[in-house]
């Protein structure tokens, strides 16, 4: 008879004995091994950015820092200068320096001499030639020339603001006590030719009653005058036809104390505010 064989034996065997299922092992596949990297490539990017920031902040609060130091240099400056000054004035550059003399000029300036007035000296506050630091210096006179002298240097400074206000006035409308005040800026530029990005900025306002002034001193208020150092996004000194503005870069402050050595106060050293 034609057709398949078939062995009946084999055949209820296997019914008896049926094969056993080959569990196969299973691989990863392209879309799970994408879904990995992604989440490894989040997690690297959160770290990175979590890095950055931290060194960010850390680089905030140095500039922080400094600023605070800056600050607190000058405050500790101006306090002495205003606790003992008898004048104050303010110029768009640096005056002829011409030395006192009560009967020739009893206009000019002294230092503390024989030469001029022992009890008083005469100290100016301007931009110094190395960037965004403010220089105090010292009025001397001498027979083979007057000049003058640097005290102090602070560093680390974009401008000071200056204004001086009458407190007080006698029955004959002479103002005889004034306040002085002044604002600190210092800031943080991405680089040097680019001004206008700045990355950190540090404003103080305070100020000094002036004490040892009275109806005779003189003082004439003025506000708003700012000393701008080399370097800071206000400075002009006319070369730069980028700047508008008038020309800053020779403003100065100045101030007659009491002579220090009569009070046991000495001056400063040049001072490094700076990181």
């Amino acid at each position: 008879m034609g057709g398949c064989t078939v062995n009946i034996k084999q055949y209820f065997e296997m019914l008896r004995h049926p094969a056993k299922r080959v569990k196969q092992k299973s691989g990863a596949t392209l879309v799970e091994l994408i879904a990995v990297v992604t989440i490894l490539a989040i997690v690297a990017s959160a770290c990175v950015s979590a890095m950055f920031g931290m060194v960010s902040v850390a680089n905030k609060g140095k500039k922080l820092s400094a600023a605070e130091h800056t600050c607190s240099i000058l405050n500790d400056e101006f306090s002495i200068y205003g606790n003992t000054a008898t004048d104050i004035e303010c110029y768009t550059a640096t005056p002829a320096l011409t030395a006192y003399s009560a009967s020739i000029y009893p206009g000019g300036f002294k230092d503390g001499t024989a030469l001029t007035d022992l009890y008083y000296i005469d100290y100016f506050i301007s931009a110094a030639a190395d960037e965004k630091t403010i220089e105090f210096k010292k009025f001397v006179a001498s027979p083979s020339g007057n000049s003058l002298v640097s005290v102090t240097k602070v560093d680390n400074i974009d401008s000071i603001t200056f204004n001086v206000k009458t407190l007080q006035i006698d029955g004959a409308g002479i103002g005889y006590k004034y306040l002085f005040e002044y604002k600190i800026n210092t800031s943080d530029y991405n680089s040097v030719e680019s001004k206008t990005q700045t990355t950190f900025q540090y404003e103080i306002e305070s100020g000094v009653v002036l004490n040892n002034t009275n109806s005779s001193s003189g003082i004439t208020a003025f506000s708003d005058f700012a000393v701008y150092t080399k370097g800071s996004a206000g400075y002009n000194d006319g070369t730069d036809p980028t700047v508008s503005g008038p020309v800053n870069s020779n403003n100065v402050i100045r101030i007659r104390t009491t002579n220090r050595d009569l009070i046991n106060m000495p001056e400063a050293d040049v001072i490094s505010a700076g990181p």
